[in-house]
């Protein structure tokens, strides 16, 4: 059984702008703190899944360079990817192809689990309400979007919003503690698999191999660039 020794890794990324520090400041104080993340920031927090207890390592990782060029060394460390895009910004949810296809650079998609999120459809009802054109927007992304290209990169999909803790307009929300428990449950059960085909110590040594060299390979670009 796993225990809160396990620590699991999940990045959480996407374009800035789109909340994914307000996203996390949800989920570990389960209140709206305006944030900006202009690094990598690292979060933990444990909680229970079932009978389960772990601890969760958070990277909220900038969509800002130099700061997404390093994304890479954290991608290939986590066993989770939460990527986000903002539901009232189309432009996110068009660049969500490049975020994948930067995953798929650099990570064997048979040893992670990667689930998108739509954040911020507050604003789908919250913009009707004040005149504006709300839902009915072309510029919104409707739930079936986001469910489509989900579902053609093999990902499960949700919708959220960081600034506010229920939204009963919207039949497809779903809360970010209820998310980040769920997809818990799934790297969980993921894991499970690994163990039950004696395939653990394949998935979580080579993440562990695989750290320890991409900080050696850092500090020599680090060396190379200061030397010249």
């Amino acid at each position: 059984m796993l225990s809160s020794e396990w620590e699991l890794s999940i990045a959480i990324i996407g374009d800035s702008g789109v909340g994914k520090s307000t996203f996390l400041s949800m989920f570990l104080t389960n209140s709206f703190v305006q944030r900006h993340n202009d690094k990598i920031a690292i979060h933990h927090k444990e909680i229970m899944v079932g009978q389960k207890q772990v601890q969760l390592k958070l990277i909220d990782i900038s969509g800002k360079e130099p700061f997404r060029s390093m994304a890479w060394v954290h991608y290939r460390t986590c066993i989770g990817i939460l990527l986000i895009f903002d539901l009232s910004n189309r432009d996110s949810y068009e660049n969500l192809k490049k975020w994948y296809e930067e995953i798929q650079q650099y990570v064997d998609q048979e040893k992670i689990v990667i689930r998108l999120v739509g954040n911020k459809c507050d604003k789908l009802f919250y913009d009707n309400d004040q005149g504006k054109d709300g839902g009915n927007d072309r510029h919104f992304i409707q739930f079936e979007e986001g469910e489509q290209f989900a579902a053609t990169h093999q990902m499960q999909y949700s919708q959220t919003s960081s600034s506010v803790v229920s939204l009963t307009q919207d039949e497809n929300y779903q809360s970010i503690n209820s998310i980040i428990i769920k997809f818990t449950g799934e790297l969980l059960d993921f894991i499970k698999k690994f163990k039950e085909n004696g395939k653990l110590e394949e998935l979580m040594g080579v993440r562990s191999l695989q750290k320890q060299v991409f900080v050696q390979e850092i500090k020599k670009k680090t060396n190379r660039s200061s030397c010249c």
